[in-house]
């Protein structure tokens, strides 16, 4: 097994930088992540001035993210080479930022996401996913004011919002007993979505038993599991 991988080893080696850049992207294309991963451990220059260290340390990171290895990824972003382009430093710390939010890290995804929003001038594409992780963070903090805040700041920069957006910030906000606040987005709302139903039936905008019936309705023409939230919700309403 050892002469086996010295020679995996040794041929890896001999392998052209971009040759053995777009084999690895090739893996990554044919749902080999962990292969990809491992290549990149082989292969990646270890000289910080290596004119294709930046591809390398970007691929790197989105490995490590696809694989949810969220601490691995944190503890790179705290040691990014500081020669990084600004655009492959831009790329990192969006990972970075995710990889804190899935770690439970608000602060620190905020302090990432500060840095890509104000010192790198992030694109419009990049900006609206940092800020929707920003939003996560303080979700996952139960820092429901902090959250609303800013998604009240998020829908009047991208209206009109997103379906999905919108459905995501009325979850998050019941989950937080902000019912209220939810309203804000009930307009927003897929009429067959599970979310708007449960709004409607926390805002008191419909009786259980309306809720209810028109759960087990959509249930049953094959809707998705978030109803079954709603029958469990309108049922302990009914006692």
């Amino acid at each position: 097994m050892r002469t086996l991988m010295a020679i995996v080893t040794v041929a890896a080696a001999c392998v052209p930088p971009a040759a053995a850049l777009e084999t690895t992207r090739q893996l990554i294309q044919n749902g080999a992540p962990r292969l990809a991963l491992d290549r990149v451990q082989q292969l990646q220059p270890r000289d910080p001035k290596d004119p294709r260290g930046p591809e390398w340390e970007t691929l790197r990171f989105s490995l490590l993210a696809t694989l949810g290895r969220d601490e691995e990824v944190l503890a790179r972003a705290a040691a990014l080479p500081p020669a990084l382009p600004e655009r492959e430093l831009r790329e990192a710390l969006t990972m970075a930022v995710r990889a804190a939010v899935a770690a439970g890290r608000g602060p620190l995804a905020r302090r990432y996401a500060a840095r890509a929003l104000w010192e790198l001038n992030a694109g419009a594409d990049e900006t609206r996913v940092l800020r929707l992780a920003v939003i996560e963070s303080y979700v996952a903090e139960r820092d429901g004011d902090a959250a609303f805040r800013a998604m009240l700041r998020f829908q009047q920069d991208y209206q009109p919002l997103d379906r999905g957006v919108a459905a995501r910030f009325v979850e998050a906000l019941l989950d937080l007993g902000m019912e209220h606040e939810a309203v804000n987005w009930l307009a927003s709302l897929d009429d067959a979505g599970a979310a708007k139903l449960l709004l409607r039936l926390r805002a008191n905008l419909v009786s259980a038993e309306s809720a209810l019936a028109e759960a087990r309705t959509r249930l049953a023409k094959g809707a998705d599991a978030g109803y079954w939230r709603v029958i469990a919700e309108a049922g302990a309403r009914q006692g």
